[in-house]
């Protein structure tokens, strides 16, 4: 009777650990699915419903991973800060984004952004020569700066900037010295083997063309024409450091034009006398030429600098309509701080 008691409880003994085994091995699959489907919901983004919208987004020199990623958020490309950088350092993307300006959409996944701030542009076929133009430069800049590509001189550029073009835009510019200024875009720019100006500024004609009524969709009809937005752009593009600040710039401006006041803009006395800010004195603040906003009331005669994304953004939206916070944005002045971060002061 013992021997058989003995085998029954060794029988329910192997049963047991049988059926602890297979609970074991099932809770085990069911917390791995569990997990995988959870990290799934994480990691693939449902793009169902998202807007086919194109955003030019520029990414600065010296931005990290947390930087790139509240850029995009602001955009409205991705939903979530923290999990692009958590996903950025999984897959190793985050030691790889390049500085540039980028032609990104909205419904664009996490990946495919990541992937296209990673890639080195090719040059198309048959373009040779690379030429980058930054935010901010006269023509006269553009030219001096594009010179060092050893194809023309500053002033066969200038030259040629001053000859006929026929981009429908341009035919509400009116006739002035220099009347390419403000509308060849800065960017990152390919040519032809052997180029000439003409190839040069023909691209950023186009781009600004692309950029301006493509991508933003300026429409005839507003409060200022699409000249005024490019002359305001400029200064704001002179006038500004941070990005961050320009929309609020641009509500000075506009508010200061609807108050009848002058600008009082140093920027615009730069471009008449040519020297840096800090050696401007009082004597040029009163210089006579139809760009010195301190003399002139509205807007100069004309764009001062090449304006970049974020200037002309900023000048078709200023703070009132970009804030909805700001239910009204009073500020006519601002001050740059003595603090050394380039930021100013509203009031």
């Amino acid at each position: 009777m013992q021997r058989l008691m003995d085998i029954l409880y060794y029988i329910l003994g192997i049963l047991f650990n049988v059926c602890f085994t297979v609970v074991l091995i099932t809770m085990t699959v069911v917390i791995t699915l569990t997990a995988f489907a959870f990290g799934t919901g994480l990691f693939v983004e449902n793009l169902e419903g998202r807007e086919d919208h194109e955003i030019i987004l520029e990414i600065p020199d010296g931005r990290d991973t947390m930087a790139v990623a509240e850029l995009l958020y602001e955009h409205g490309l991705i939903e979530n800060r923290w999990l692009f950088v958590f996903q950025a350092r999984l897959n190793g993307s985050y030691r790889w984004f390049r500085s540039d300006t980028f032609l990104l959409n909205t419904n664009m996944g996490s990946g495919a952004i990541m992937q296209t701030l990673q890639e080195i542009p090719e040059l198309p076929p048959g373009d040779e020569v690379r030429v980058t133009i930054p935010e901010g430069m006269t023509l006269r800049q553009i030219a001096e700066h594009t010179a060092h590509l050893d194809y023309w001189t500053a002033q066969e550029f200038l030259t040629a900037a001053a000859g006929e073009f026929h981009h429908t835009f341009l035919h509400d510019v009116p006739q002035r010295p220099n009347r390419l200024q403000g509308y060849l875009f800065p960017n990152t720019y390919f040519l032809p083997e052997n180029p000439t100006p003409v190839d040069l500024i023909v691209r950023m004609l186009d781009e600004f063309e692309r950029v301006f009524f493509n991508v933003f969709a300026f429409e005839p009809g507003a409060e200022f024409s699409s000249d005024e937005i490019v002359i305001i752009a400029s200064i704001i593009e002179r006038e500004m450091n941070a990005d961050f600040d320009m929309p609020l710039a641009s509500a000075v401006i506009q508010n200061r034009l609807r108050q009848n006041l002058r600008l009082e803009m140093y920027s615009t006395v730069q471009y008449v006398v040519d020297r840096p800010r800090n050696m401007i004195t009082q004597t040029d603040l009163q210089v006579q030429s139809p760009y010195n906003t301190f003399i002139h009331h509205g807007l100069p005669a004309g764009p001062i600098a090449s304006p970049g994304l974020r200037a002309l953004e900023a000048a078709m939206h200023p703070a009132a309509a970009t804030y909805p916070d700001f239910i009204e944005v009073n500020y006519t002045r601002f001050v740059l701080r003595d603090d050394g971060s380039g930021r100013h002061d509203f009031y």
